[in-house]
């Protein structure tokens, strides 16, 4: 069998303001086994009714104002992903790794994102009403004006 090559996602990069350092960014999931897949990729298959790409990479990912309903990204990599108006009810984002993400606006009503890291993350607005934050990790969240009605946040930090 051939070596496997990392791919690389064609996106245009969020460029944060602050970045975490390496050692907080590092997770115990080697990238190098996750499958890559770039965004009209991910959005034609999600258009023909795949909902299921959990364990992807797709850091840095511009998935501003997408419809990605019940989508499925348990366990996904999607440090500095630009989401703000996305429409992302119901989805399954548990154990994602979503540090310095850009949520703003975002509708998350019904997701879960339990055990999900949101450390740095922008979540100034969103709707998190019903959401699973069980477990998630929110140091130094932005949660401005984020709507938590009913969420659940049971050991969440």
């Amino acid at each position: 069998m051939g070596a496997r090559h990392k791919s690389t996602i064609h996106v245009r990069p969020f460029q944060a303001k602050h970045r975490v350092p390496w050692h907080l960014v590092c997770s115990s999931i080697s990238t190098l086994d996750m499958p890559h897949v770039n965004i009209a990729e991910l959005l034609d298959e999600y258009a023909r009714g795949k909902r299921d790409f959990g364990g992807m990479e797709l850091k840095e990912a511009n998935l501003f104002e997408a419809a990605l309903r019940r989508i499925n990204l348990q366990g996904s990599q999607l440090q500095r992903a630009y989401f703000p108006y996305a429409k992302l009810s119901y989805a399954n984002l548990s154990q994602a790794n979503l540090h310095q993400a850009q949520l703003g606006d975002a509708l998350l009503h019904h997701a879960d994102l339990s055990y999900a890291s949101l450390v740095a993350a922008n979540l100034c607005r969103a709707s998190l009403r019903y959401a699973n934050l069980q477990g998630v990790d929110l140091r130094g969240a932005n949660l401005q004006r984020a709507n938590l009605y009913k969420a659940d946040l049971t050991n969440a930090n």
